[in-house]
C-alpha cells in the first residue's frame, strides 16, 4: 500500500510564452492536488472508476512557483525551447485562422449544436484546404515533419471539469477519464521524451484551459522511489506511473494554463499527465471548438 506524502511543486516542465502574449495577468493557476472524488455536476457526466481530477479551488502561483514553472521567461526564439519536454503557448495570426473561423462561425457562438450541423462543418468543401494552411504555419514547431498528423476539429460542451472521454468502441456509454497520459507514439518510458507533441488551437470565442502536472514520466518514476534498471521492466511503458504518483502525492498541484481564443498550447502529452477544462468565468453556455494536431 502506498504511503500518502506531501510533495511541493518541483522544477520540471516549463511553460514558454510567445513574446506577443501577455503572460502576467491571470494565466496560470494551481490546484491543491488531485482526487478520485468527482463532483457529478451534470447527470450525463460520468467518470471511469478511479479517475483523478484536480481538487478545487484554484490559486495563482507565488513568486517561487512562477520561477519553477518558467513563467518569467518569454520565448524570444524557438531555440530556447526544449520541444521534447516543455510546454509552449503561442498565438496564431488572425489572417491564418480567419478562413477556418468563417467556416465555424455558426458553431463558435452556439450554446448547442446538432450532429447534422457539426457534420456540415467537418465535411465543408474548404475545410481540408484551410487546415493545410494552418498546418503549414505550425511547421516550425514540428519535431518530425514527415510525421505531422491532423487529428481533427472537435467541439466540447461548456462547464466541464475535464473533457476527455474513453475511446473504447465497445463501451455502452462515454465515461470521462480525468487526468491521463496519451500514447500516440507508444514509446517506452525511457524514450517517452522523443514522442511527438500535441498542439491544440482554441477556435472558440472564450478561454479554454489546459491542465497538467509539471513533471515528466521519468520525473514521476524517480519521485516514487523507483530505480533503473531495477524497476524499469515493471514500468516499461510508464502508463501506470501517473496514477501511482497521484495516489502517493495527492497534494501535488495540477497546473491550469489559460488558452485564449486564437491561441494554441504545444505540449508533450505522451510524456506528462494532463487533460483540459471548459469551465470558465463567463459564457458557460457556449460550445468550445478546437483543432488538434500531432507535431
Amino acid at each position: 500500500m502506498l504511503i500518502k506524502k506531501t510533495l511541493e511543486l518541483q522544477k520540471g516542465i516549463k511553460i514558454f510564452f510567445q513574446t506577443d502574449i501577455d503572460f502576467e495577468k491571470h494565466r496560470i493557476f494551481l490546484s491543491s492536488g488531485t482526487s478520485t472524488e468527482v463532483e457529478q455536476t451534470l447527470a450525463q457526466i460520468k467518470y471511469c472508476k478511479g479517475a483523478f481530477v484536480p481538487k478545487e479551488s484554484w490559486r495563482e502561483p507565488n513568486i517561487e512557483e512562477k520561477t519553477l514553472l518558467g513563467i518569467n521567461e518569454q520565448l524570444v526564439n524557438i531555440n530556447m525551447w526544449d520541444l521534447h519536454q516543455y510546454i509552449g503557448l503561442i498565438r496564431i495570426p488572425d489572417k491564418v485562422l480567419a478562413p477556418l473561423e468563417a467556416i465555424l462561425e455558426n458553431v463558435r457562438k452556439s450554446p448547442a449544436i446538432a450532429l447534422e450541423e457539426w457534420q456540415a462543418v467537418v465535411t465543408h468543401p474548404e475545410v481540408e484546404n484551410v487546415i493545410v494552411e494552418v498546418s503549414n504555419y505550425l511547421m516550425p514547431y514540428c519535431l518530425f515533419r514527415h510525421r505531422f498528423k491532423v487529428l481533427g476539429l472537435y467541439i466540447k460542451p461548456p462547464g466541464l471539469k475535464t473533457v476527455t472521454v474513453n475511446s473504447v468502441n465497445n463501451q455502452s456509454e462515454n465515461l470521462y477519464i480525468g487526468m491521463h497520459l496519451d500514447s500516440w507514439d507508444r514509446y517506452p518510458l525511457r524514450r517517452r521524451h522523443k514522442s511527438r507533441n500535441r498542439i491544440c488551437i482554441n477556435l472558440g470565442c472564450e478561454d479554454r484551459f489546459f491542465l497538467f502536472i509539471n513533471l515528466t514520466l521519468i520525473d514521476m518514476f524517480y519521485a516514487l522511489g523507483l530505480l533503473i534498471p531495477k524497476d524499469i521492466h515493471k514500468h516499461y511503458r510508464g502508463t501506470e506511473l501517473g496514477n501511482e504518483f497521484m495516489k502517493q502525492y495527492p497534494s501535488y498541484p495540477v497546473v491550469k494554463l489559460t488558452v485564449r481564443p486564437n491561441e494554441a498550447y504545444i505540449a508533450p502529452t505522451d510524456n506528462l499527465i494532463h487533460d483540459a477544462s471548459t469551465r470558465g468565468r463567463a459564457g458557460e453556455a457556449v460550445m468550445k471548438c478546437k483543432l488538434n494536431c500531432l507535431v
